[in-house]
């Protein structure tokens, strides 16, 4: 009698069948926990999945290009040593990560504050331009279907949407940024949402 024996699978290939199927969050879940049990190949999906919303949070914080990238290096640290802890029953996966980057950037604001003698209201302006960019940047993740519509965009539709979105600037850093008057990049942004979600309602 002649018995078939299977070659056992690798522990990749066992992830890659495990993922499929799977939504966005349960994907960073499963990430993180790999990452917890310290595997290095999970914290580069981890890190290729969410470093570009992680760094609107810090760089609406930090003001600073590369201020943004030191904390989000340093946030990075923060979620590998904490990738243990981390219970996916009491925390959705994206959020738990921006408000380690953002609680980073906080930090580094506040020391640098007290060299320079920044007032109390400015980091509380701070703080909560940061929220807002945390709420915006978890709010779009989950719908996947919004980047679809967006990848849909001419490109100019696209850049001054992800100005706000993605790079956590405010109406008037974006509309400088674009050369236009903020009131007219408003209309614009607002028209170009109302544009994906008459597209997401007919999808």
């Amino acid at each position: 009698m002649h018995v078939c024996v299977q070659n056992p699978q690798s522990p990749q290939d066992q992830v890659s069948q495990t993922v499929q199927g799977l939504s966005e969050n349960e994907m960073l879940s499963l990430d993180i926990g790999l990452v917890g049990d310290l595997d290095r190949e999970a914290f580069q999906r981890l890190y290729a999945r969410t470093s570009s919303k992680l760094f609107a949070i810090c760089l609406a914080v930090t003001r600073d290009h590369a201020a943004a990238e030191d904390v989000l290096q340093e946030s990075y640290l923060k979620i590998w040593d904490r990738a243990k802890g981390y219970d996916p029953e009491r925390n959705r996966p994206l959020a738990w990560m921006c408000a380690i980057a953002r609680n980073a950037a906080i930090d580094w604001y506040r020391a640098r504050a007290r060299h320079h003698h920044v007032s109390d209201d400015h980091l509380n302006l701070q703080e909560s331009e940061a929220a807002a960019a945390d709420d915006r940047i978890i709010a779009m993740n989950r719908e996947d279907q919004v980047w679809t519509a967006v990848s849909d965009l001419d490109a100019e539709s696209e850049q001054e949407l992800k100005s706000i979105f993605l790079l956590g600037l405010t109406y008037p850093e974006a509309a400088q940024r674009l050369g236009l008057p903020v009131a007219t990049f408003k209309s614009r942004v607002r028209r170009t949402v109302i544009r994906i979600r008459r597209k997401l309602a007919d999808d």
